[in-house]
């Protein structure tokens, strides 16, 4: 079945999840060559209902989590009233104008949504996600500022004295799935979500080693803690995952819009019914050993990479109307189309102003970008020498260094092979 499992760490790598699924479509017949098997799955709930639900993990503090609760209408069971027992809970909080347009009607008022009333993901939300879906982390991180790596980690650590995470969160998904092809992870790395997605990531590399590991990541740093938390992300996973994507995107309705886009574009050769790819597949084709690749979408980058100087770019085509979904990789070998006679239509929930006719999603790899974008980290963690603090970032300078190294030796070789081939 070439399964794909997603996880989502942290309200922004929410907020871009939740545009992506809802893109998905199950039902639709605009989208008749989409094998939807590959992130959905079938089951039956307690109550009796049907389900197909989103392969998905959602990881956020519960406040994030807005109006949306671990049961919904698909898994709700009746109460009875036989009971003297009275449930004593949290007030609730109120769902957005949308969410009752989407309980209402068949077609749900987009123009409901707005960035002035959108206060959290779950509110422009249109799927149903199965109880196991909806993690909220414990008091540990209600109490505690997930703004740095360490508070992450310690997150994580709070987690898994409770109970071992892969067990109990991520088998019960992983056990349904035929032949599982890859792992999608989205999170933002800059705050306290970098070092709990770091031991995520170091968990999965260790208990599946050869299960392909996409981590999608907001890495809009501005400043030196921002850089710092990124810099101990990067340095401690940077070998354990097979693609690192890193999108200029934020935790808001609008700003998560085009990240979910391209995210949307990219995956769809992984999930066509005839003649798809997989993520090995084209992790395969890009650089031996590099790991970061910069996003762009159609003409404009989507992340933090400079773009002038791309070694491989692989890319999905996708239009508006008549669709021709076409696989590229420059300066390689592989190049596949897929033809779908019918449209693909942007949800409902999806900000207007930010639309597409056509989408191109590219994947660049620039080993010259690399090394400059960790440069620009390095020399924002590392500031003046001398400075305060200085001495204690200094192996964090020194190991950003040395990866910035190899990205260096990779460009140095790439051009000592065109000089000799003439090019």
């Amino acid at each position: 079945m070439h399964e794909i499992l997603t996880i989502q760490c942290g309200n922004t790598a929410n907020y871009i999840g939740t545009h992506f699924w809802n893109f998905q479509e199950p039902t639709s017949e605009n989208q008749s060559e989409i094998n939807h098997d590959v992130l959905f799955s079938s089951g039956q709930a307690r109550n009796g209902n049907q389900t197909y639900t989103p392969r998905v993990l959602l990881y956020d503090t519960a406040r994030h989590f807005g109006s949306m609760s671990r049961m919904n209408a698909l898994f709700e069971e009746p109460r009875t009233e036989t009971t003297d027992l009275q449930v004593i809970s949290s007030e609730r909080i109120p769902d957005h104008p949308f969410q009752t347009s989407l309980e209402e009607s068949v077609t749900p008022d987009g123009g409901l949504l707005s960035v002035d009333n959108v206060r959290y993901w779950s509110d422009y939300n249109t799927q149903f996600y199965r109880p196991q879906s909806y993690l909220p982390l414990n008091a540990f991180a209600e109490t505690t500022q997930l703004d740095d790596f360490d508070a992450g980690r310690g997150a994580w650590k709070s987690r898994t004295q409770r109970s071992d995470i892969l067990d109990t969160d991520l088998r019960p998904f992983l056990e349904e799935c035929d032949l599982l092809q890859g792992i999608n992870l989205v999170s933002c790395l800059i705050d306290g979500w970098g070092g709990w997605t770091t031991e995520l990531v170091l968990e999965l590399a260790s208990e599946f080693p050869k299960v392909p590991r996409l981590l999608f990541s907001t890495t809009a740093a501005t400043t030196r803690p921002e850089n710092l938390n990124l810099s101990n992300v990067l340095l401690g996973i940077h070998d354990e995952v097979d693609a690192l994507i890193p999108f200029d995107a934020t935790g808001s309705w609008s700003g998560s819009a085009h990240a979910a886009t391209w995210i949307d574009a990219f995956t769809v050769p992984f999930r066509t019914k005839e003649a798809s790819l997989t993520v090995s597949d084209v992790t395969s084709f890009l650089t031996p050993g590099h790991r970061i690749f910069n996003p762009t979408l159609t003409d404009r980058s989507l992340g933090p990479i400079a773009q002038d100087r791309t070694d491989r770019r692989f890319s999905v085509v996708r239009g508006q109307r008549e669709i021709e979904l076409e696989s590229k990789l420059v300066n390689g070998s592989l190049v596949t189309t897929y033809r779908d006679v019918s449209t693909t239509e942007y949800p409902t929930s999806f900000p207007d102003s930010l639309r597409l006719d056509n989408v191109v999603a590219s994947l660049e790899d620039s080993s010259w970008g690399c090394s400059q974008y960790l440069a620009q980290i390095r020399k924002m963690v590392g500031g003046i020498k001398g400075a305060k603090g200085y001495s204690d970032r200094k192996e964090i300078v020194e190991e950003l260094v040395e990866l910035e190294g190899r990205y260096k030796t990779e460009l140095m070789e790439s051009e000592a092979s065109s000089d000799e081939d003439g090019f």
